[in-house]
């Protein structure tokens, strides 16, 4: 996996005119202390991070307020994990339709940026809906179809995360044999 830390601007080169300039000893020194390089993130870290960050799904604005209003009256839930479940659906789906109504109404084609909390959430609490009319159907069929990309991803890099700390621990378990 490439370091995506590794920008543009980091490769510049300078010409042969520039680099005869010097600039003033007490310019660098108002400059201030310089930062520290930030450590770098191991893949496993990397992957960890885009599976707990934030997935696209690609429902419209009134499919959004169906599920954050069904989060207060429409979903039923059994117990405190269920519970915090309905409580991180209706906070991802609330701050998602808070941010798309800012954008312009163009960006409500494309979807919106939703926390993978807030998608498996969903995800789990419309397999539990009950429902009764066609209306209610077509809704909970479409969101699921929409939800089931980011929650296939989701999926897929717990896989990886999981095989990627298997052969760490293994890794670690033969150095520490290694050791003794």
């Amino acid at each position: 996996m490439e370091n995506q830390n590794d920008l543009l601007t980091n490769e510049l080169v300078m010409d042969e005119a520039t680099s005869a300039i010097e600039e003033p000893q007490t310019e660098m020194e108002m400059e201030g202390p310089t930062q520290e390089p930030q450590p770098q993130m191991s893949d496993l870290d990397m992957l960890i991070n885009k599976r707990t960050g934030f997935f696209q799904v690609n429902l419209d604005i009134k499919d959004l307020k169906w599920i954050k209003n069904s989060c207060n009256n429409g979903f039923n839930f059994t117990g405190p994990n269920e519970a915090f479940m309905l409580m991180n659906c209706y906070m991802g789906f609330s701050s998602a339709i808070s941010r798309l109504e800012t954008e312009e109404a163009s960006a409500e084609s494309a979807g919106v940026q939703i926390q993978a909390a807030a998608v498996e959430a969903a995800a789990i609490l419309i397999n539990k809906f009950e429902g009764s009319s066609l209306e209610s159907a077509q809704r909970i069929f479409r969101v699921a179809i929409a939800l089931n990309s980011p929650v296939m991803e989701m999926k897929e890099l717990d896989s990886i995360i999981n095989q990627l700390k298997l052969a760490q621990a293994k890794s670690d378990e033969l150095n520490n044999s290694s050791n003794d």
